[in-house]
Parts: structure tokens; C-alpha cells; sequence
């Protein structure tokens, strides 16, 4: 609505005005950038990818005690959690690879900082 109240080349600057702006700080914060702040990112990462995997595998030797050797199917615990016993019946129809990446762009592309320049450019 906002592009019908300003003038087309106002709006075709302005967006080229905050590309080049958001590019240059882009580029001024690589360049003061130290070279550990990437190592100290990626010890992180491998951090939180060991935690993840010890609570998978905590969690594949629960879910696979409760199977039933000779048919496969899962039996329903009474101790097993209504969260747990939902998330399994939710894998079935979704993979957690796609919930998991879904969440991760959805949230990457909700604060990126072109999203205003985005704006300005899908209006015109």
C-alpha cells in the first residue's frame, strides 16, 4: 500500500541505496572479523552436535526397548510420555530431517536483514 503512496523512483533508489549499504556492512564486518571467532563458532557447533547425539541415542535405546522383536511394533509404555508417544505417531507422516530444516530457514529468512530492501523490491 505503501508503494502506491511513493513515487516508483523513490522506491527503485531507496532499494538500491539499501542493497549497497547492506552489503558494505556485510563486508565491513567480515573484514573486522578475527580469524578465531570462526574456530570458537565451529568448536560450538561440534558441541552441540555430540550433546545431540548422545540424547538420539538415549532416546533410539528407549523408543527400541519397547519394540516387539518379532512384529517391529512399538508398544505403548505407560511410562513413555504423551510428548514422546506423539512425536512418534508425528514421524510417521514428517520427517524430523524436514521439521528441523523448515524451522532452521523460516527463522534464517524472518530476521535477515534484507528483508526490507525484499519488501521494497517484491512491491514494486
Amino acid at each position: 500500500m505503501a508503494t502506491t503512496v511513493i513515487p516508483r523512483y523513490f522506491t527503485h533508489y531507496g532499494s538500491i541505496i539499501l542493497f549497497a549499504l547492506f552489503g558494505l556492512k556485510m563486508l565491513h564486518e567480515a573484514h573486522q572479523m578475527s580469524d578465531d571467532e570462526g574456530k570458537e563458532e565451529y568448536e560450538e557447533v561440534q558441541k552441540s552436535l555430540s550433546k545431540r547425539e548422545t540424547v538420539d541415542l538415549e532416546y533410539n535405546m528407549v523408543s527400541t526397548s519397547a519394540e516387539d522383536p518379532e512384529t517391529g511394533v512399538i508398544k505403548t509404555i505407560s511410562s513413555v510420555s504423551l510428548g514422546t508417544r506423539l512425536r512418534r505417531k508425528l514421524m510417521v507422516y514428517v520427517s524430523l530431517v524436514f521439521i528441523e530444516t523448515f524451522t532452521m530457514t523460516f527463522l534464517a529468512e524472518w530476521g535477515d536483514r534484507s528483508q526490507i530492501s525484499t519488501i521494497i523490491l517484491a512491491a514494486r
